[in-house]
Protein backbone atom coordinates (compact mmCIF):
# COMPACT_ATOMS: atom_id res chain seq x y z
CA UNK A 1 0.00 0.00 0.00
CA UNK A 2 2.87 2.10 0.67
CA UNK A 3 4.25 2.14 -2.87
CA UNK A 4 1.22 3.11 -4.23
CA UNK A 5 2.06 6.51 -2.56
CA UNK A 6 4.97 6.89 -4.93
CA UNK A 7 4.33 4.38 -7.99
CA UNK A 8 1.20 3.32 -10.36
CA UNK A 9 -1.37 0.44 -8.86
CA UNK A 10 -0.08 -1.25 -12.70
CA UNK A 11 3.83 -1.07 -11.55
CA UNK A 12 2.85 -1.67 -7.52
CA UNK A 13 0.89 -4.79 -7.66
CA UNK A 14 2.72 -6.72 -11.22
CA UNK A 15 4.08 -10.08 -11.12
CA UNK A 16 7.15 -10.83 -9.26
CA UNK A 17 10.36 -10.73 -12.15
CA UNK A 18 13.67 -11.79 -11.68
CA UNK A 19 16.98 -9.97 -12.24
CA UNK A 20 20.29 -10.50 -14.53
CA UNK A 21 23.78 -10.02 -12.72
CA UNK A 22 26.67 -8.72 -15.07
CA UNK A 23 28.78 -12.08 -15.12
CA UNK A 24 30.83 -10.91 -17.91
CA UNK A 25 31.85 -8.01 -15.67
CA UNK A 26 32.23 -9.85 -13.05
CA UNK A 27 34.21 -13.08 -14.16
CA UNK A 28 36.81 -10.62 -15.98
CA UNK A 29 37.05 -8.71 -12.45
CA UNK A 30 40.87 -9.35 -11.17
CA UNK A 31 39.99 -10.60 -7.98
CA UNK A 32 37.99 -13.22 -9.73
CA UNK A 33 39.82 -13.92 -11.80
CA UNK A 34 42.47 -14.35 -8.80
CA UNK A 35 39.95 -16.48 -7.29
CA UNK A 36 39.32 -18.98 -10.24
CA UNK A 37 42.77 -19.82 -11.09
CA UNK A 38 44.10 -19.94 -7.25
CA UNK A 39 40.78 -21.94 -6.06
CA UNK A 40 37.78 -22.84 -7.64
CA UNK A 41 39.19 -24.15 -10.76
CA UNK A 42 41.62 -26.26 -8.84
CA UNK A 43 38.83 -27.32 -6.53
CA UNK A 44 36.51 -27.99 -9.38
CA UNK A 45 38.81 -30.59 -11.08
CA UNK A 46 39.88 -32.52 -7.46
CA UNK A 47 36.25 -32.85 -7.09
CA UNK A 48 35.56 -34.38 -10.49
CA UNK A 49 31.91 -33.87 -10.63
CA UNK A 50 32.09 -31.57 -13.65
CA UNK A 51 34.14 -31.96 -16.60
CA UNK A 52 36.76 -29.20 -15.41
CA UNK A 53 38.36 -28.63 -18.76
CA UNK A 54 35.23 -27.25 -19.86
CA UNK A 55 34.61 -25.12 -17.50
CA UNK A 56 38.01 -23.66 -17.35
CA UNK A 57 37.34 -23.69 -21.74
CA UNK A 58 34.13 -21.34 -20.38
CA UNK A 59 36.38 -18.92 -18.35
CA UNK A 60 39.40 -18.30 -20.28
CA UNK A 61 36.86 -17.38 -23.59
CA UNK A 62 34.45 -15.51 -22.06
CA UNK A 63 34.01 -13.24 -25.04
CA UNK A 64 33.01 -16.13 -26.74
CA UNK A 65 30.58 -18.29 -25.01
CA UNK A 66 26.85 -17.31 -24.66
CA UNK A 67 24.40 -17.17 -22.36
CA UNK A 68 23.19 -20.23 -22.04
CA UNK A 69 27.18 -21.06 -21.19
CA UNK A 70 27.62 -18.03 -18.91
CA UNK A 71 25.00 -19.12 -16.51
CA UNK A 72 26.34 -22.38 -16.42
CA UNK A 73 29.26 -21.42 -15.64
CA UNK A 74 28.00 -19.40 -13.14
CA UNK A 75 25.92 -22.41 -11.70
CA UNK A 76 29.02 -24.66 -11.69
CA UNK A 77 31.14 -22.16 -9.94
CA UNK A 78 28.53 -21.59 -7.10
CA UNK A 79 27.77 -25.07 -6.28
CA UNK A 80 31.47 -25.64 -5.87
CA UNK A 81 31.75 -22.86 -3.50
CA UNK A 82 29.09 -23.96 -1.93
CA UNK A 83 30.42 -27.67 -2.07
CA UNK A 84 33.88 -25.87 -0.06
CA UNK A 85 31.75 -24.38 2.63
CA UNK A 86 29.27 -27.05 3.78
CA UNK A 87 30.71 -30.67 2.54
CA UNK A 88 34.45 -29.71 3.51
CA UNK A 89 33.36 -28.75 6.30
CA UNK A 90 31.79 -31.96 7.33
CA UNK A 91 35.04 -33.96 6.11
CA UNK A 92 37.14 -31.64 8.46
CA UNK A 93 34.48 -32.34 11.47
Amino acid sequence: KISTKYFSNDFTYRSKSGFGMPLQKLFNHPKMIEQMNDNILPSIKERSIFQSRAISDYFNNLQNINSYQLNTLWSMITFELWCQKFIDLRKSN
